[in-house]
């Protein structure tokens, strides 16, 4: 069952960032949204089958990885809560 998907501040903050960075790099926003169009399929796909994740140290917090990114999310009720996007190169706290 989907469920209902809430970017807190800080990860609608990031993904901003993060498409921003390679519409900067690529002067184009082409690479931008076709990778925005990927975060949305992949978090709806999480969304309607939570267990593809994988869970992490915190209680609670799973992870996906949609390209080179990790995409921390926490499901509470009917809610899939977004927490954090970061770089797989970069440190791993949320």
């Amino acid at each position: 069952m989907a469920k209902q998907i809430v970017w807190v501040v800080k990860a609608k903050n990031e993904l901003i960032s993060i498409l921003r960075n390679w519409f900067n790099r690529k002067k184009s926003k082409t690479f931008s949204i076709k990778l925005n169009k990927l975060f949305e399929e992949q978090i709806k796909l999480v969304s309607e089958f939570p267990n593809i994740s994988r869970k992490t140290d915190i209680k609670n917090v799973r992870v996906i990885v949609i390209q080179k990114y990790l995409v921390y999310f926490e499901i509470q009720g009917n809610i899939l809560y977004i927490l954090s996007i970061r770089h797989g190169r970069r440190n791993k706290r949320i």
